[in-house]
């Protein structure tokens, strides 16, 4: 999972924080590793006898001293693998009005709320197969209370009243895990919370600069995978 927080630079009505979550399966992880890396070399290129740092995927800073050629075709790839895969794409968000600010206090617990969502989202996945969740660490006891804490907290609860009062099933869900951006899943996802926040910043019919416009035919590629994507405006009585 990946999140994306409000870009300051647009108007308060067009701000939104969103996570992104891409489900990948366990049995796929051999092959999914070695494309990756395969299409890192690709773009950074090899040379003989070198082995070169591993890159550290940032898509708001791709390939750093490389072209839009370059990092267009990198995020082509990662494109490919999800489609070739088949893997799943759920994005849930929240426009951060000042009233959503006033009440959830921060942009993290936003976030919370936003993983909350994903997991009523992927109530059909969970039927039908375990799902650990792994997110990006920012060794934060906010955040660590936001998605490791919810998923404990629910389990401890259904121990005491009963899973059936909860208001998903989560017999399948594991505890939550944590990664780093090297992480191949970490810096993937990452790619694809980019190119979906381009592509929702183009349909809200925002200016887009020469560059973006590019990332937008690659956002769109993604269509086919995409099982849920929504920007909610939360209302308040």
């Amino acid at each position: 999972m990946d999140e994306t927080y409000a870009d300051r630079s647009l108007s308060l009505s067009h701000r939104a924080i969103a996570l992104t979550g891409l489900l990948v399966s366990a049995d796929g992880h051999r092959d999914l590793k070695e494309k990756y890396y395969a299409s890192i070399a690709q773009v950074v290129g090899r040379v003989p006898n070198v082995v070169p740092a591993i890159s550290e995927i940032h898509a708001a800073r791709l390939l750093p001293g490389a072209d839009d050629d370059a990092r267009i075709t990198f995020l082509n790839c990662i494109v490919d693998l999800i489609l070739d895969r088949q893997l799943s794409i759920y994005r849930v968000g929240y426009f951060q009005s000042k009233k959503m600010m006033d009440t959830f206090g921060s942009e993290r617990s936003i976030v919370g709320l936003c993983f909350f969502s994903m997991l009523q989202m992927l109530e059909t996945a969970l039927s039908e197969c375990a799902i650990w969740p792994v997110m990006e660490a920012d060794h934060s006891k906010e955040q660590d209370q936001a998605f490791a804490g919810q998923v404990q907290f629910a389990d401890h609860l259904a121990s005491h009243i009963g899973a059936a009062a909860l208001s998903r099933d989560q017999m399948n869900l594991g505890e939550v895990l944590y990664s780093t951006k090297r992480s191949i899943y970490g810096a993937m996802v990452d790619c694809v919370a980019y190119l979906l926040n381009v592509k929702w910043v183009a349909d809200q019919g925002l200016a887009l600069s020469p560059y973006k416009r590019r990332l937008l035919k690659v956002a769109e590629r993604l269509s086919p995978t995409v099982m849920h994507d929504e920007i909610i405006r939360m209302k308040f009585e």
